[in-house]
């Protein structure tokens, strides 16, 4: 399938001992004149890391985040509009012109093409003329195949069933359908498991930043959990066994960070928790402040003390909780920070604490200068006023105090959370853009075994494996206080799941995932949350096929329910 001229613009990263990146341009480079030394070799490798990168951002946040009930994007006076795209994804009305849909095809298709292109070009060559051993050169083949079936997983969470092309000379194809794309994933992890890694200390980015014996069976793990929804076969019972078979150790040593946000600091390399975590800090992706800045204010550098690392754009924010009266919302789903205990240390003001380390997770109310010596300041609908971030979206500056759409946005609408690669003010500036994105981490392990076994009918034990991530969130005296009912219990667990959602949600909030969680539990098109008061039609479940794709191979068929 010709989804990608071989090594056109090829974006290269390199990876000295495979993992040191930084990049460089190469124009129409081909196997035959490019690789010439084990540096290449590796150099090509990592563009598919790269594109895989790619894939975990603005293309997986639209999709699952923003359709769902968490994140918000309103329209904030002139600011957030965009034609309409996100009050579409948030009501569920998007069409296959959208790009919140799109973006994911043209993503994971070219990390698939960049996969097959490096695997049909290192098949032939002796790798001893590059000074390499044949184990090596059946894990480099095992990584871009482990990397091509991560793409297709999500391209099949997405839309379901599409066409598979293992080949760069592919003539174009008809989709394939939901059950052999799921067949394939699994074949592919399992015939490549032997062939990789495993991760034996931390601190070692050639097992934390490259695929693994680890994260195979995590994907495994991820692809069994939501076979229901893929394929309409549940297999609880075989995810149970991957999770447990992870916790135990079988593939590889990991374990539960004591902190929360031990796995995104600085010094994240070293976090026991994470399974897999793309790498971009300085002098490699170099990714600086672009994630955590598509979420803040434009003056929140003031709050961060920061200088460097890129300002905010003011787009992403948390779904309101409350109503500009402050009466809470009544929605079973969604209003993300009225469900953090205010005992929960998350729930903390961000506040640099020293030597790489801050606490809290939000940007939320007044907002001061890093040295607390004066508020920050708006520049819009409250220019020269006290920046309060609030927990509601009205139009407050112009005496409007009810509302119920995400169009009644302010420059302050929405609290902010600080999680995913963190700012660091300048006198720590040796921190900043340091922080590996994690993908694959422990505590998702431990929530997908505890969904399992409450699905399995053992509240208790799902109480007992949960309660194991929650109690690093509060301080040893608070959570051991019975009276004040912060560990999970049985009781706590109904079947509907609306307590896991919202355990799911407060733990992996900023984490790309949500809209797989709410489809897992038949929310996702039947709940509603803020501005999206009405269930929506089950077709939405999947996104449609992006309008150019079916102009490009007339051989797709679109989803049901879309034009």
């Amino acid at each position: 399938m010709k989804y990608l001229t071989k090594y056109t613009l090829l974006l290269v990263i390199f990876f000295a001992s495979c993992t040191d990146l930084t990049e460089e341009m190469h124009s129409s480079v081909g196997a035959n004149n490019f690789l010439e030394s084990r540096e290449n070799v590796l150099q090509t490798l990592s563009t598919t890391y790269a594109y895989s990168h790619t894939t975990s951002l603005i293309s997986w946040l639209f999709p699952q985040e923003l359709t769902a009930d968490l994140l918000l994007t309103p329209t904030r006076g002139v600011h957030g509009y965009n034609a309409g795209e996100y009050l579409r994804l948030t009501r569920h009305t998007w069409t296959n012109l959208d790009r919140g849909g799109a973006m994911a095809w043209d993503a994971n298709y070219s990390v698939i093409g960049f996969a097959n292109a490096f695997i049909e070009d290192i098949e032939p060559l002796d790798y001893s003329n590059f000074g390499m051993s044949d184990e090596e050169k059946s894990q480099h083949l095992a990584e871009a195949r482990v990397l091509r079936a991560f793409a297709y997983w999500k391209l099949l969470d997405i839309y379901g069933g599409v066409p598979i092309a293992t080949s760069i000379t592919e003539d174009p194809k008809p989709r394939n359908s939901s059950e052999e794309v799921f067949r394939f994933i699994e074949t592919e992890l399992n015939e490549t498991l032997s062939q990789l890694p495993v991760k034996t200390s931390n601190g070692n980015a050639e097992t934390v930043n490259r695929i693994t014996q680890g994260a195979n069976r995590f994907l495994l793990m991820r692809l069994y959990f939501n076979s229901e929804a893929y394929i309409d076969q549940p297999m609880y019972s075989e995810t149970m066994a991957l999770a447990q078979s992870l916790i135990n150790g079988e593939f590889g040593d990991y374990d539960l960070d004591s902190s929360w946000n031990g796995p995104f600091r600085a010094d994240n390399l070293n976090s026991p928790e994470n399974v897999f975590a793309y790498p971009i800090e300085m002098g490699q992706r170099d990714e600086k402040g672009w994630w955590f800045g598509g979420f803040h204010h434009y003056e929140s550098h003031l709050t961060f003390g920061s200088s460097h690392g890129g300002a905010g754009w003011n787009g992403w924010g948390l779904a309101p909780s409350i109503t500009a009266e402050g009466d809470l919302l009544e929605y079973d789903l969604g209003m993300p920070y009225s469900r953090f205990d205010e005992r929960d240390v998350r729930k903390r003001n961000w506040n640099y604490i020293g030597n790489g380390d801050w606490e809290g997770m939000f940007l939320a109310g007044p907002q001061m200068t890093y040295d607390g010596s004066a508020p920050v300041l708006g520049v819009e609908e409250y220019a020269g006023q006290p920046l309060v971030l609030v927990d509601y979206v009205a139009r407050m500056s112009e005496g409007k105090t009810e509302s119920h759409s995400m169009l009644e946005g302010e420059e302050n609408t929405g609290i902010r959370p600080v999680k995913v690669t963190p700012p660091y003010p300048d006198e720590a500036a040796q921190y900043q853009a340091q922080a590996d994105q994690p993908e694959m981490r422990m505590a998702e392990v431990y929530f997908t075994l505890a969904e399992c076994q409450l699905r399995a009918g053992d509240k208790g034990s799902a109480a007992q494996t949960i309660n194991q991530v929650i109690q690093r969130n509060y301080e040893d005296a608070d959570w051991n206080d019975a009276s004040l009912g912060l560990q999970v219990t049985a009781a706590d667990l109904d079947d509907e799941g609306y307590r896991m959602l919202e355990e799911w949600a407060k733990e992996f909030l900023m984490e790309p995932r949500r809209r797989i969680d709410l489809i897992r539990w038949d929310k996702y098109t039947t709940g509603t949350w803020f501005d999206h008061n009405e269930p929506s039609e089950d077709h939405r479940k999947r996104m449609p096929i992006p309008y150019d794709a079916l102009n490009a191979n007339p051989l797709l068929e679109q989803n049901p329910g879309y034009n």
